[in-house]
């Protein structure tokens, strides 16, 4: 994992601090595959996103913090709040690995990244 993992803040303020601090951010439950894939590909673009942990047996009760603490960010209505990682780019969640994915491949990942000041190339 990278090396700012970080744990989940406990309170909802610190939660909205923590997505606004980064450029991008992934929230995802710790050891699973699919962050990995999503810091790698940042990573080759280079972007440093901070990665932040939930315990498995915490995830449903995180993303329900997640989902007040948001409160309906991201313009695009098929992101869903019920599956993670999700990722934060520029103050905003841009979605899950799929969103990310799909935008690189439309060519609109690395827009994103250079809009919020995530890589300078």
């Amino acid at each position: 994992m990278s090396k700012s993992t970080i744990p989940m803040p406990k309170d909802n303020d610190a939660m909205k601090n923590m997505i606004s601090q980064k450029a991008v951010a992934i929230v995802g439950i710790r050891g699973c595959f699919t962050v990995q894939f999503v810091l790698d590909l940042l990573h080759s673009f280079g972007a440093n996103p901070a990665t932040y942990n939930i315990d498995e047996e915490d995830e449903m009760n995180e993303l329900d913090r997640l989902r007040k603490v948001i409160n309906g960010a991201g313009e695009d209505k098929n992101i869903k709040l019920d599956q993670l990682p999700l990722i934060f780019i520029g103050e905003r969640l841009f979605g899950g690995v799929n969103q990310v994915i799909s935008s690189h491949a439309r060519g609109e990942l690395i827009p994103a990244l250079k809009q919020a000041g995530a890589i300078w190339l």
